[in-house]
């Protein structure tokens, strides 16, 4: 199993990009060695860190969570064809006061903030459809929290 980030964020906060990439890496390294069964190969998380302008909100939808057994697709720009297979994908929103939280003064509470939104973002897997049989999904999160605690000081 693999986890993947997709991130946007506004110029202001670009000094976070470094650390989502770094911590993307070192959770996949983690993961290796881990089999939590074969209905989920990859965890995808859409993460937004976005103050947006009032009436502007509605640009920045955080998505309900979504599994995809089996889909192709093809990139809107280079027309490669693009597999996905047993993805669980869920969108995270950093926005508001803990927007204003991240800052390159205080990059260690800003990764910690991004951490425990990202943590937070494993219990949706409550949200999986009863086709996904084969997922633990109580030691998957009970992995990621002992991660996250011991590598990162963020509880969930």
């Amino acid at each position: 199993m693999k986890i993947g980030i997709g991130l946007y964020t506004e110029e202001k906060k670009h000094f976070i990009s470094t650390f989502v990439h770094s911590f993307e890496s070192d959770v996949n390294n983690y993961l290796k060695e881990k089999n939590y069964g074969s209905d989920i190969e990859m965890f995808g998380i859409n993460l937004t860190i976005i103050n947006p302008s009032p009436g502007f909100e509605h640009f920045y939808k955080v998505y309900k969570p979504k599994y995809v057994a089996y889909k192709e697709v093809a990139n809107p720009y280079t027309k490669k064809r693009i597999e996905i297979i047993k993805e669980f994908i869920v969108s995270v929103r950093i926005d508001g006061e803990l927007y204003h939280q991240l800052s390159p003064d205080t990059l260690t509470e800003s990764q910690k903030i991004v951490v425990e939104e990202i943590l937070k973002s494993f219990l949706l897997l409550e949200f999986l459809p009863k086709k996904v049989k084969d997922f633990d999904r109580d030691r998957f999160i009970s992995d990621m929290a002992d991660l996250m605690k011991e590598k990162y000081g963020v509880e969930l």
